[in-house]
């Protein structure tokens, strides 16, 4: 509970610094795998989740979709 609050409170005073939504999300959340799990959990999903997640059909589908209608736009 407390580290809760205390990651919560991090990424207030990172927002309220003007850095950006996403660097402070991620860095908070970096911070808080590390400091409840350890260093070889935090390594470890490091190095798999960024591949599992942008290789997911409902990813795929983004440029697809840009792309289609950015042909449709074009056609007329």
């Amino acid at each position: 509970m407390i580290s809760g609050i205390v990651l919560f409170c991090c990424l207030l005073i990172l927002i309220l610094l003007r850095v950006p939504v996403a660097i402070a999300i991620g860095s908070v959340a970096v911070g808080g795998m590390y400091f409840l799990a350890g260093n070889a959990y935090l390594l470890a999903t490091l190095k798999t989740l960024p591949f599992s997640v942008s290789s997911s059909y409902s990813f795929a589908v983004i440029p697809a979709f840009l792309l289609m209608g950015a042909i449709a736009a074009n056609s007329g």
